[in-house]
């Protein structure tokens, strides 16, 4: 008998776009700084688990959808000890026009504090296949991040599922008329 093996795949260049942003500030500042700029309203959902290298770091996690068509996250290490150690992630998941794109990506820019905002979407969406060892680091490294992040949204969807309504049974029903309808001596 012969066995199968089903084997997940995925490929992030499909639905992603990339801002790395590097600054030293903490999280939450440039979330509000974020928000203000472009009118958004990220929130904060939690933290999950990237595992690369055989290391587990934990990232913090930002959300905001504008439409039932695009989403934007917003996640970084949420270790306070490596804040310059790699940038913060805004991701743009869907569809996007890359006009709208390129706005954030310059309103991002022109943020206080901010060092860099550039484009990340090139090391998912490369198709060079001679890269220099310390890119697919990297394009390894965001591949990684955004696949545990999609294992963290379909647990956080599968968690706020709502339960489906309890069906009403026939003893149910009428317990409920007998106890409405019982003789006061």
């Amino acid at each position: 008998m012969t066995s199968r093996k089903i084997r997940l795949s995925f490929d992030p260049s499909d639905d992603y776009r990339l801002i790395g942003i590097t600054t030293p500030l903490p999280d939450y500042r440039l979330v509000y700084r974020i928000n203000r700029l472009l009118h958004w309203d990220l929130r904060r959902l939690g933290t999950f688990q990237v595992h690369y290298l055989n290391e587990i770091q934990w990232f913090f996690l930002f959300a905001y959808h504008p439409d039932e068509y695009t989403e934007y996250y917003f996640t970084g290490n949420a270790r306070l000890t490596q804040w310059m150690a790699e940038p913060h992630l805004l991701i743009d998941k869907g569809a996007h026009r890359i006009d709208t794109f390129n706005n954030i990506l310059t309103n991002c820019g022109t943020i206080e504090d901010v060092f860099l905002a550039d484009d990340y979407s090139l090391f998912i969406h490369s198709n060079d296949k001679q890269i220099d060892s310390r890119r697919k680091r990297t394009t390894d490294r965001i591949t990684s991040i955004i696949y545990d992040l999609e294992i963290y949204l379909m647990e956080l969807s599968r968690q706020s599922r709502p339960s489906l309504p309890r069906t009403e049974t026939i003893i149910d029903r009428n317990r409920d008329n007998l106890s409405s309808k019982s003789i006061n001596p």
